[in-house]
């Protein structure tokens, strides 16, 4: 060293030093910080003035900081937490926040599945429906055709080449459509946000694509020597929605609304820790200290124990007064402040036009309900007349008249056309009324679906949420309780069969509605707002 006074009076100072520290701190609630210290240094050089060659000395300290400007306060530190900079606030009321913006995650993922799984249960109830409707029609094809071939080796009037090979083609035609209407061809089926928030019915994919499609959702072997078969039928009674009850709840019930209004308080408390920022750092401190110094820490005799000499209370300090911290500028927390409040701006926007969203996707879901219905009806009429019709030209061909062939075919195609129309918009009818559930945001609890610890409506609301149903028939009650009692709350698979081999001995479902001969019913009748059905 260049000074032997600096030096301890050496100017080759040789020196091995240690320093360990322990300490117990805890932040109090109001911004004040509590600690109890232990320092130890040990110090050995070859400095000729030192009492001993090697020393420890043991310090143990109390310490009381509590801020008066920046930082103060039970609000601000709930908000901030213990890491006080400036846009980094994560206290225990923001994670009691960003645990709810959790639970609104997974429930939003559940609403989906539920969702997705009843998509698919529709499905896989219109691909049986639509297979049987092929079969019906391949099978009175294959009669037409037979018909039509015996009259030609009889040489007979209705026998002709281009008859008998029109009406070849018709049924090699239902027999394509049958296969593939038991195979499926890779689609996507029905899902959640596809043409509408719920789901847009998609009326695509086979018996098996969509069986296969259920099972992946609802977790069980995709392949078994059974296949799973819809049992419950789609809902046939007519729903009348109160606009402005719809709306209310749909505000008050969807989690995106939900989560997104979690986001928002959030951003506000973060606006709120970070303006804290702006003051000065003013803080008042107050210290107790307590001295040791010996040649060894713990060994017995004299001033050479360092623990002895600090617990004899020889060598006491205290420090009482106040530390001003001003940064020039404010710069980090001006930054802070600016970068929450446009946060807080987007969050809020994005509030607003989700529920903007909200009422124009429940404003098409009511519309699809009248569609489908409506719809349904029509679709209802159309198979009875053209049953009709096919039934007027067999039994005219029964009784000797002579009837074009042209004709009995084009009633078939009508009628298989017709058929596979009428369950396509029951099913179309169905998700519908799923899909105001989605839209209301009650899906789950009308499935009798709760999470524990949920942002959701309590146990004790359900019955309040399904109060915004009325009707317009006699079937009110059953109604209310059709809507509530959806095919997804139960496990779908309640009936099983062994898989068909081929598409010619395939008729996994045959309804006794579609078999029957349909009455003609008087057109006010057809039309009315009472169930419909095909019987």
């Amino acid at each position: 060293m260049n000074n032997t006074f600096f030096g301890g009076g050496t100017r080759r100072l040789q020196q091995d030093v240690n320093d360990y520290q322990a300490q117990i701190s805890k932040f109090g609630i109001t911004g004040g910080e509590y600690a109890l210290r232990n320092k130890i240094n040990y110090d050995n050089n070859n400095a000729p003035g030192n009492a001993f060659p090697h020393a420890y000395t043991d310090e143990l300290e109390a310490e009381i900081r509590h801020p008066l400007l920046q930082g103060a306060g039970a609000e601000f530190n709930r908000l901030a937490g213990p890491s006080r900079t400036p846009g980094l606030v994560n206290g225990v009321m923001i994670a009691r926040v960003n645990n709810k913006i959790t639970q609104a995650d997974f429930e939003l993922a559940l609403r989906n599945y539920v969702s997705n799984v009843e998509n698919a249960y529709w499905d896989l109830y219109f691909a049986y429906r639509n297979l049987d409707a092929k079969i019906q029609a391949r099978d009175r094809a294959l009669e037409t055709w037979r018909i039509v071939r015996a009259l030609q080796k009889e040489d007979r009037r209705g026998g002709e080449a281009d008859k008998e090979a029109l009406a070849r083609e018709q049924y090699y035609r239902f027999q394509e459509e049958v296969q593939n209407a038991l195979t499926g061809r890779q689609e996507d089926g029905t899902r959640t946000n596809n043409g509408s928030t719920g789901g847009a019915f998609r009326g695509t994919g086979g018996v098996h694509i969509a069986e296969r499609r259920l099972r992946l959702l609802m977790g069980v072997p995709i392949n078994e020597n059974r296949l799973v078969r819809p049992t419950d039928e789609p809902e046939m009674a007519r729903i009348v929605l109160d606009w402005d009850s719809i709306v209310t709840e749909a505000h008050a019930r969807r989690t995106e609304l939900k989560r997104q209004r979690l986001l928002v308080e959030r951003r506000e408390m973060e606006l709120l820790a970070n303006r804290n920022f702006l003051a000065p750092r003013l803080d008042a401190v107050g210290l107790y200290r307590w001295r040791g110094f010996g040649r060894d820490l713990v060994e017995q005799g004299g001033n050479q124990n360092a623990i002895d000499d600090l617990t004899g209370g020889a060598f006491q300090e205290w420090q009482l007064g106040v530390q001003l911290d001003v940064p020039i500028g404010f710069r980090r927390a001006h930054a802070a402040v600016q970068n929450s409040e446009l946060l807080l701006a987007k969050d809020r926007a994005i509030l607003r036009e989700q529920e903007r969203q909200i009422g124009h996707d429940l404003s098409n879901a009511i519309g699809e309900v009248d569609r489908s219905y409506e719809i349904c009806q029509t679709n209802l009429n159309r198979y009875r007349a053209a049953r009709k019709y096919l039934d007027t030209l067999e039994a005219n061909r029964k009784a000797g008249r002579p009837v074009d062939v042209d004709k009995i075919l084009d009633a078939q195609n009508r009628v298989a056309a017709s058929e596979t129309r009428y369950f396509l918009t029951r099913v179309e009818y169905a998700l519908a009324i799923k899909n105001i559930n989605f839209e209301k945001g009650s899906l789950l609890e009308y499935h009798d679906l709760f999470t524990e610890d949920g942002i959701g409506l309590a146990k004790n609301d359900k019955a309040t949420a399904k109060g915004n149903i009325a009707t317009a028939n006699p079937q009110a009650e059953a109604i209310k309780t059709s809507i509530v009692k959806t095919p997804v709350a139960k496990t779908p698979v309640v009936k099983s069969e062994q898989p068909a081999a081929t598409a010619n001995n395939a008729s996994p479902i045959r309804p006794a509605s579609a078999t029957k001969d349909a009455e003609e019913k008087p057109l006010f009748d057809m039309i009315s707002d009472g169930p419909f059905s095909l019987d």
